[in-house]
């Protein structure tokens, strides 16, 4: 058994390099997902609409935030102050990920 499992990882590696295929690895991978999200603290300004809501951050500029997670908007207290965690489309827009109190 313990042959067979050899030969499909050597099997499985040299169909990747024939194909010109790589594999990721799964730790390099979700790094890079960090290295491109960004964090916010600040106090919740307001909803703009149901997607949309705007912060003022803690260094004193304002940024607008979209999320489409529901919960969000019936929960979160204007006035209070957050940290928001989001990446940037290629719009420019700012997706959140996650808000912590």
């Amino acid at each position: 058994m313990e042959k067979l499992k050899k030969f499909a990882v050597a099997f499985g590696i040299a169909g990747m390099l024939v194909s010109g295929v790589g594999a990721a690895n799964p730790v390099d991978a979700a790094w890079s997902n960090i290295e491109q999200s960004h964090y916010e603290k600040g106090i919740l300004i307001g909803w703009a609409d149901g997607n949309s809501f705007e912060v003022k951050t803690s260094s004193g500029k304002y940024m607008v935030f979209r999320s489409s997670n529901d919960w969000y908007e019936k929960n979160l207290i204007s006035g209070k102050s957050y940290t928001y965690y989001y990446y940037t489309n290629k719009y420019g827009q700012n997706i959140i990920t996650k808000i912590q109190k």
